[in-house]
């Protein structure tokens, strides 16, 4: 606490507005179908809900006063009620071939990155969906970290916007991949609602499920579960070994799902027409 509120009434003061910043919630995360409930609560209509949507997920403003053709009351009413938080790269370290690395120091001192990979006419991001992994792969360093805790989908959403404001203004993110740190199927729900925001065609931004992917380690409770959730999105395997024996030293999670298992929910798995399932494999020396 700053010492100049260290007396008894400005410290009650400082947890005053400390707790009723707490209290307010974050728009960034809310699905647009929940921003328009929020609205209408707010005693405006659900269109206004949708404009809010726009001005966030589409324009990337995250100052209510910035948002002209919302009423000054209703702003009014969301400054009491909301709050518009997104992490912020705290570092941005450039390759020599024009990839990105983000880091994103969060709220709580936690630390994520995504990175911003250029090829040709696309921009792909790859996001994080956890601080650190419990899943223990032997090749991968986040592994090694543990898992700390898992992202909410305004900390997911925050990379892709954060990447976007990082951009040139006639460039954007155009293919998004679930392949940072964390295993995305064991954040569920979070990663479900991020990704009916980021194909949420009413935003005007809506990207095409072709152009999201999700890697996971081959959760099969939660592939089939995704799978029944309509989004389309691509799939992709960390495989890394064809045998069961070889796999399992490789990545523990095939002590669980082995290769039979996690076969069969592919093969059930829905595609589209043309799609396809990716399969990831990192040749290791002397495996």
């Amino acid at each position: 606490m700053p010492t100049w509120l260290s007396t008894g009434r400005s410290q009650e003061l400082w947890k005053t507005a400390i707790l009723a910043r707490m209290s307010r919630v974050n728009l960034v995360g809310l699905l647009p179908s929940e921003l328009e409930a929020l609205a209408v609560e707010l005693g405006a209509s659900r269109y206004r809900g949708r404009q809010l949507a726009t001005w966030i997920y589409r324009k990337g403003v995250f100052d209510l006063e910035a948002m002209t053709d919302l009423p000054k009351d209703f702003r009014a009413r969301l400054t009491e009620r909301a709050v518009i938080e997104v992490p912020e790269p705290e570092r941005v370290t450039a390759s020599q071939d024009g990839s990105r690395k983000l880091v994103f120091l969060l709220g709580d001192g936690s630390r994520v990155s995504s990175v911003l990979m250029p090829d040709d006419d696309r921009m792909t991001l790859c996001v994080s969906t956890q601080v650190g992994c419990g899943f223990e792969c032997r090749f991968c360093l986040t592994g090694v970290m543990g898992l700390e805790r898992s992202l909410g989908p305004a900390e997911i959403l925050g990379q892709v916007l954060a990447a976007n404001r990082l951009l040139a203004p006639a460039q954007r993110v155009t293919h998004i991949v679930f392949m940072g740190m964390g295993e995305p199927l064991a954040n569920y729900a979070a990663l479900v609602t991020s990704l009916r925001i980021l194909t949420d065609v009413r935003l005007g931004v809506g990207y095409s499920p072709r152009r999201i992917t999700v890697s996971t380690v081959g959760l099969v409770p939660g592939i089939e579960k995704l799978g029944r959730e309509g989004l389309r999105v691509n799939l992709a395997i960390s495989l890394h070994a064809a045998s069961d024996e070889v796999r399992s030293r490789l990545m523990p999670v095939n002590r669980a799902f082995d290769l039979a298992a996690l076969m069969a929910a592919l093969r059930r798995y829905p595609l589209a027409p043309r799609q396809r399932i990716f399969f990831e494999y990192v040749l290791l020396d002397g495996v």
